[in-house]
């Protein structure tokens, strides 16, 4: 027997009764894979089409993965030698200007050998403190989970795959 309810217009049906209205429907399911390489289901399907599209695909992606790593490489390779060169030209400019505030001192010249000195101290301080607030910030930017699939975005490396099946067709 059929309930109305007034209040909201819902017809409450008892599953125990037998003038339950017959319903017909599709199962459909959904599947859903990430990762750098499709599925394997659907590297099986390239297969039906093209006999050998599944070993291209994995070998597009071993080249790809190794291009990755030779170009990740050669930027920590670079970046390395940009602070080392840094370092170097940080060390002469300091010792620079030590040896200048020691030849204003021999020379009695101590307004230029405290200017000097000072300007040199300011310089050290500041480029110890700025680039550990460089590294800081970009430390904290590629840490934000606001932030981290557009990175990923950018560095390619996830890429989403999905299948969807219907197992009534």
């Amino acid at each position: 027997m059929k309930e109305a309810n007034n209040n909201n217009n819902v017809e409450v049906i008892p599953p125990d009764k037998p003038d339950k209205p017959d319903k017909q429907g599709a199962v459909i399911t959904a599947q859903k894979f990430e990762g750098p390489i499709p599925h394997p289901e659907i590297l099986r399907m390239y297969g039906e089409v093209v006999p050998d599209a599944p070993e291209r695909i994995l070998k597009v992606f071993e080249l790809d993965s190794q291009h990755t790593r030779e170009m990740q490489m050669t930027a920590l390779k670079a970046e390395t030698a940009r602070d080392i060169r840094a370092q170097w030209m940080a060390f002469i400019i300091m010792i620079a200007a030590i040896g200048l505030t020691a030849f204003a001192i021999k020379y009695g010249n101590s307004a230029s050998a405290i200017i000097a000195s000072l300007a040199t101290l300011f310089l050290a301080l500041r480029v110890l403190f700025f680039k550990k607030e460089k590294n800081q910030q970009k430390t904290k930017l590629m840490t934000n989970p606001a932030l981290t699939g557009f990175f990923a975005f950018l560095n390619e490396t996830s890429r989403s795959y999905s299948c969807t099946t219907n197992p009534s067709t």
